[in-house]
Parts: C-alpha cells; sequence; structure tokens
C-alpha cells in the first residue's frame, strides 16, 4: 500500500456504497490502527451507472462522486491517471451467475464489464492495485468469469484467496446470504481468522442473534395485507416465515422488490416473510398438524405452503397485517449497513428493495479487507 495521506481505492459497481462502508469498518478495526493513521478518511472513487443507486450514494458519502462512465469502456490509461494504486473493491453483476437464473455465465451481457476490466485493463496497466476484492454469489466460481481471474491474477503476481460460502451469520446478523469472495494481493493475504469484526460499534447497527434486534413495529409503516396469499397462485408456494424468535432468513434478492410492488408478481426464493405479533408457540398449536409444513426447532424459522396460509382455519395466525414483507429499514440492518444510512427522498419503497438486494454485507466484506489490509 502506498504511504501517501490517504488510502486511494476504486470502487467498481458501487451501488448504494456497501463496500465503503465496509472499508471504513475494516480501518476501524484494523490490528494495527494506532499506526495506520496516515489511511484514514481513505479516497474513494465509485463507478456506478444505476441512477437510483448514484442518488443514493453521495446522500451517505458527501464528498465523493459517482462516476458514470461505462466499465466496459475503461481503459489502462485512465485508470493509470486517476492514480488509485491500493485497492480495488468489486461487487459485479451476480445475475449471470445465480443458481436462481437461466446461469449463461460469461455469456451474459451483464458479464462484459468485468472480463473487460481483468482481460484488457489490469494486465495493460502502469501501475497495478495493490489489491483486489470481489464479492458474488456461490456460483460465480463455477464460471468462465472465475477462471477468467486464475488465468490472468497470479502470472500478473498476484497470491488469490478463494473464500467460499461466506453469511452474514458470521458476523452475528440472522441472514443466510451464501457469497464468495476472492482476495487478490501483491502481498500474501491472510486467511479469515481470529473473532469477526463486532457488530456493536458506532459504526454498525447493533443487532442480536435472533430477529428482535432487526424488525420494527409494524404499525410504523405501511405494509401489504396477508389477504394476498389467499390467491390461488401462492397454494403452490412454499414461504419461509421468521419471527422476532427466529435466528434466521432467506437470502434477500433485488426480486423481493417484485412482491413488495405487486403481489402477484411474488418471486419464490427471493426472501422471507415475517409473522409479528407471533410466538413458536402459537405457531405450533395452530401449524403442528397442518400438511407440507416445516419447522427448523434450532432457528426458529417455519416454511409453510401457500395453501395453509389461506386455510380459513389460520386465519388468526395469518390476519391482514401480520404477515408482511419485511421492510427496506429491517433489510438494511440484515445487510449490516448503519442506522445512518438515508435513501433519496420520495424513493418507493419497492425501489430501496431493489438497491438492497444488489448489494452486500457490510460485515462480511469488513472482514474480507481487514484481511487484505494486514497482509499490505
Amino acid at each position: 500500500m502506498s504511504s501517501s495521506s490517504a488510502l486511494r481505492v476504486l470502487e467498481f459497481y458501487s451501488g448504494i456504497g456497501g463496500f465503503h462502508f465496509a472499508l471504513h469498518t475494516a480501518l476501524l478495526y484494523h490490528p494495527n490502527r494506532d499506526q495506520m493513521s496516515y489511511i484514514s478518511p481513505p479516497l474513494v472513487l465509485p463507478y456506478d451507472n444505476n441512477q437510483n443507486a448514484n442518488a443514493t450514494y453521495p446522500l451517505n458519502f458527501p464528498h465523493t462522486t459517482v462516476c458514470t462512465t461505462n466499465i466496459e469502456h475503461i481503459t489502462a490509461v485512465e485508470l493509470d491517471a486517476i492514480g488509485c494504486r491500493d485497492l480495488w473493491l468489486m461487487s459485479p453483476p451476480c445475475q449471470p451467475y445465480t443458481r436462481g437464473g437461466a446461469r449463461r455465465m460469461h455469456e451474459d451481457p451483464r458479464a462484459c464489464s468485468f472480463a473487460h476490466l481483468i482481460r484488457n485493463v489490469l494486465p495493460s496497466m502502469s501501475h497495478r492495485p495493490s489489491a483486489i476484492v470481489i464479492e458474488n454469489v456461490i456460483g460465480f466460481h463455477e464460471s468462465e468469469s472465475f477462471a477468467l481471474l486464475m488465468r490472468t491474477l497470479p502470472p500478473l503476481g498476484y497470491h488469490v484467496v478463494v473464500h467460499h460460502d461466506i453469511t452474514p451469520k458470521r458476523c452475528g446478523l440472522p441472514n443466510a446470504r451464501h457469497r464468495v469472495f476472492v482476495t487478490a494481493s501483491l502481498a500474501l493475504p491472510l486467511p479469515l481468522s481470529g473473532p469477526p469484526i463486532p457488530q456493536r460499534n458506532a459504526e454498525v447497527v447493533t443487532v442480536g442473534v435472533c430477529l428482535a434486534g432487526v424488525v420494527i413495529p409494524t404499525s410504523a409503516f405501511h405494509t401489504p395485507s396477508a389477504a394476498m396469499f389467499s390467491l390461488p397462485i401462492f397454494t403452490t408456494y412454499k414461504f419461509s416465515i421468521s419471527t422476532v424468535e427466529s435466528t434466521n432468513t432467506d437470502c434477500f434478492t433485488k426480486g423481493y422488490a417484485e412482491g413488495v410492488k405487486c403481489p402477484m408478481k411474488f418471486v419464490r426464493g427471493s426472501g422471507s416473510m415475517f409473522l409479528s405479533d407471533a410466538t413458536t408457540a402459537e405457531m405450533g398449536a395452530i401449524l403442528s398438524r397442518k400438511e407440507g409444513v416445516d419447522f427448523c426447532e434450532k432457528e426458529k424459522v417455519w416454511r409453510v405452503p401457500g395453501a395453509v396460509i389461506a386455510d380459513p382455519l389460520c386465519c388468526t395466525l395469518f390476519s391482514p397485517g401480520r404477515l408482511r414483507y419485511f421492510h427496506s429499514s429491517e433489510l438494511l440492518r440484515l445487510f449490516g449497513f448503519p442506522d445512518s444510512f438515508v435513501f433519496p427522498l420520495g424513493l418507493e419503497e419497492h425501489t430501496k428493495i431493489k438497491l438492497i438486494g444488489n448489494s452486500l454485507c457490510v460485515g462480511n466484506a469488513a472482514e474480507i479487507i481487514r484481511t487484505v489490509l494486514t497482509a499490505c
């Protein structure tokens, strides 16, 4: 890393700034923080083309301007001129690799910009970054995009480490967002070791092991009625339902926003539902004899067929207003964003959720960044 007055960082696919928050947290908990004051605050240059994300980013990082240059058009000469030689942070589009999609992998147009950076730009640079951190879905490491990384980076002098199946549970957040992180460093990067970065600090929201520290009273905001689950289209679905006692939620994706916007477009496997004002005992008394209902005792999570939810005998449990989608404010907490995070005024709820679903777990990313900074 450079010894200049600030750590210089490029944040590609910057979205709502998840990696930027993670970088600050990693610096806060760096083991040699007292000797590293010269790299704080970091100088971060984000790149993204999403209009709503780019309106959100500077509200949370007021002194940062998002570059809207198409990443596929960036050249090595341009990046050399910018001089961000310390760290690259990247969370490229996951849609080409996600197991719930078409899985076109490197043939998906959304994978082209990442391939351009790795194949064309990085090898041609005169001053390459000291370290690179990449986040994506589990299926990424099965792709040609990952193979391209492994063919390109070692000959350039990078030591590559792949961190498989990292979830928010590692840093105390009750969510099963399985991700792979790849670190590449010109120094020898360290493996994840020791206790994870704590989540109870001034920079990261306080969250317990269960959802009690995450959820907001249902009365605090408008939520869709549970009546939508009586529609025939949902009777073949099996919903993951969590309560305040639950210690896990399913991975939330941007597809979750479709159900918030229009119940008829609920995307299967896009995230959990929340049942407010309900205890495990109450649910067990009503659901224990229902066909197709599964209960995970360890996580206090229920998986309930839509036909059961629509059953008139369950109307007390699933009365309108009790069963709902998680709110964007709750999802931000599950992703490890600080309570100080803000969206632009007037941004619709489903748009906020889509942006969050495209982001990353701040605590997990901070752990990975810390390993790279410690090695360098």
